[in-house]
């Protein structure tokens, strides 16, 4: 049976582990975090990965059966968008298939646990306050928590291990094994447990690639050079989060700074050298979409990174940012310049679920929601949406 190309199957629940800031691991990174799944500290992996929740996924993905918990990569695929479910079947499945086959009991459970792929996020400490985010994964937040319902102390910080090496060492049979390590945030270059995590990595020789999602606004931490530490690994992938670049980017991102992130890339790009790899992550939102052509443009004049090499993705939630709550005509207008641009002739991909979300047709609600917030939010940072985006005046007034 092609498991591979069933419309719900993915391969992570048989070998990957993901770690979210308060401790409570999922199947992946953008698993919904409202389902019943185990915290760290209730048990060893295997516990953990044969837990009762886990156990029933598995069931419903080999049975064809949808599970909410995956919702998100359901949404993504409706646009047409690369999702995290096919990216991760097209470029893990076939050396995981024995698990599959001959690992995986009658009741979900697995025989033998093999962790291939660690995706951990140590807290949710952060030097940035972008717009799409929230206190989940960004202690920034704190102080405009109250924007989404939030009721937050500032000392509240999310960890979601304690005692770094302590957790290693229990956790050394399964850790021992992986082949590849997503760091992602809150910001992961400002996590004092990030460190100590690599250098039991070096120290405990773990073989492994290792992959960031950052947002690119340091490469020194303490008495850290990041630099220092790479070198010990066989590959470093760095991925930054851009969205735009100048008053935009600095308006979605609160904290990003453009000269400071262009430089730190430069000094990225110097030393990764060969075996290194530098992307660009940028997600598609009501407040980018309308200039998707300008960002590419942007992006051609960089020498740290291939446009080939520059990915988007589709903003899910909350549903009042997506590009879809535009007015009628700024869509229209969006999606000629998108379909008339060299860019969207060269690489259609990079813009197919942004046009399909700019097709949907949307409510008053959300247009209601999505002024509500972005004025309070302009209020809170001292910025203004029409300093970039002048198109909105005569709607947004």
């Amino acid at each position: 049976m092609n498991y591979q190309d069933k419309p719900y199957f993915c391969i992570l629940p048989w070998m990957h582990l993901y770690i979210n800031p308060k401790g409570k691991l999922l199947p992946c990174c953008v698993a919904n975090d409202k389902k019943p799944f185990p915290m760290v500290t209730d048990g060893s992996f295997e516990e953990i990965y044969n837990s009762e929740s886990m156990n029933k996924l598995r069931q419903n993905m080999l049975n064809d059966i949808p599970s909410s918990v995956c919702e998100y990569c359901y949404k993504l695929e409706k646009y047409g968008s690369h999702s995290h479910r096919k990216h991760s079947n097209y470029r893990y499945f076939e050396p995981r298939l024995k698990d599959v086959v001959d690992n995986t009991k009658e009741d979900g459970s697995l025989s033998e646990i093999n962790v291939l792929y660690f995706d951990i996020r140590f807290s949710n400490v952060c030097n940035y306050k972008c717009r799409m985010c929230g206190p989940l994964y960004s202690t920034k937040w704190y102080e405009d928590a109250d924007l989404l319902g939030w009721r937050i102390k500032p000392t509240d910080n999310f960890v979601s291990i304690d005692n770094i090496k302590n957790f290693c060492q229990v956790n050394f049979q399964y850790l021992k094994s992986i082949k590849y390590i997503y760091f992602a945030g809150g910001e992961p270059l400002v996590q004092q447990q990030h460190y100590e995590f690599l250098e039991w990595c070096i120290e405990n020789q773990i073989d492994a690639e290792i992959y960031y999602q950052s947002n690119g606004s340091v490469v020194k931490y303490g008495k850290y050079e990041i630099f220092d530490l790479w070198k010990k690994f066989k590959k470093v992938t760095f991925s930054v989060s851009i969205d735009g670049l100048g008053y935009m980017g600095e308006y979605i991102r609160s904290g990003f700074k453009t000269d400071t992130v262009d430089n730190n890339l430069t000094k990225i790009c110097q030393f990764m050298g060969n075996n290194k790899e530098i992307t660009v992550n940028c997600t598609f939102m009501a407040y980018n979409a309308f200039f998707a052509t300008e960002f590419f443009d942007e992006m051609s004049t960089k020498d740290w990174v291939l446009i080939s090499n520059v990915y988007t993705q589709l903003l899910i939630g909350p549903e009042y940012l997506q590009p879809k709550v535009l007015p009628k005509e700024i869509k229209e207008a969006a999606i000629e310049k998108i379909k008339t641009s060299k860019w969207f002739s060269l690489y259609p991909k990079k813009f197919e679920q942004l046009i399909s979300n700019l097709q949907e047709d949307s409510t008053d609600m959300l247009w209601k929601q999505f002024v509500e917030y972005t004025k309070k939010s302009d209020d809170r940072r001292d910025q203004s949406i029409l300093n970039f985006f002048p198109e909105l005046k005569k709607y947004y007034d």
